[in-house]
């Protein structure tokens, strides 16, 4: 079947074969391109190439809660840790980005715009300035340090609030 004969906004056979086949990884496994192409019946090519993936980490994300990637020649289910780390890339990855739209930006001659190529580029700049100010390295620290100061401080605080409450019943 091409791409032509399928029928529009329904999934591929080959898309759910892949979600099937994938669904199968225990957190931290790995399958290659050529044992999934196998497994699922289409050339390895079509999977190198990204063929059946959007859709597949799409539905594998939200209806069956896996977080899976492409790496290193096939797909890797990650565990916890994993996609808290790969979480704090994709904060440095959307500072380098929003630096660098910033800087294109930043060449526009303001005063040639129209109006609304200028409310445009306001929004588009301010979006983009806010996100680089958010995700630069001393602002991630300094939320980091007020997340890590509350949960230090959160046993406590719920401790602190079963005992007096306890202490009130105990007065009334």
């Amino acid at each position: 079947m091409t791409d032509f004969d399928h029928p529009p906004f329904q999934m591929r056979p080959e898309t759910q074969q892949l979600i099937d086949c994938l669904r199968l990884l225990k957190r931290g496994q790995r399958i290659s391109y050529g044992e999934a192409a196998t497994q699922i019946g289409v050339p390895e090519s079509d999977l190198a190439k990204g063929r059946f993936w959007e859709t597949a980490r799409r539905h594998l994300l939200n209806d069956h809660r896996m977080v899976v990637v492409r790496r290193h020649g096939g797909y890797v289910r990650l565990g916890d840790g994993a996609i808290a780390e790969n979480a704090t890339d994709q904060i440095t990855r959307q500072h380098r980005k929003s630096r660098g739209e910033l800087n294109k930006l930043s060449v526009v001659e303001v005063e040639n715009l129209k109006p609304d190529q200028r409310a445009s580029w306001n929004y588009v700049t301010t979006h983009h300035g806010v996100l680089a100010n958010m995700t630069a390295p001393k602002a991630r620290k300094q939320l980091q340090a007020k997340v890590q100061n509350a949960q230090q401080r959160l046993p406590l605080d719920a401790t602190l609030t079963v005992f007096l409450s306890d202490e009130r019943k105990h007065e009334g």
